[in-house]
């Protein structure tokens, strides 16, 4: 997906872009809380990644938890919040 090299290349917005429009597709819907969530880590919006993470956490689907519970403790850490990360 061309949004995943954008956002291993740095391209955070470009990816975010592409990932918000995945968001309500049946096929890739479930897991795209997550590399949107990816996506404001990288440009350092910390509290609108910790809302995609828990969004996706608070979902039940496990498919990708353990990714999910990395990015909330990366997107804590990033707001200071170090006793929760």
């Amino acid at each position: 997906m061309r949004a995943d090299l954008a956002l291993a290349q740095g391209q955070y917005a470009g990816a975010l872009t592409t990932y918000n429009t995945l968001l309500t597709n049946e096929t890739y819907g479930r897991v795209m809380r997550i590399r949107v969530g990816n996506a404001l880590l990288g440009m350092r919006q910390f509290a609108e990644a910790e809302a995609q993470f828990r969004a996706y956490l608070d979902s039940g689907d496990r498919t990708a938890f353990a990714s999910a519970r990395l990015g909330l403790a990366n997107a804590l850490y990033g707001q200071g919040d170090y006793s929760r990360a």
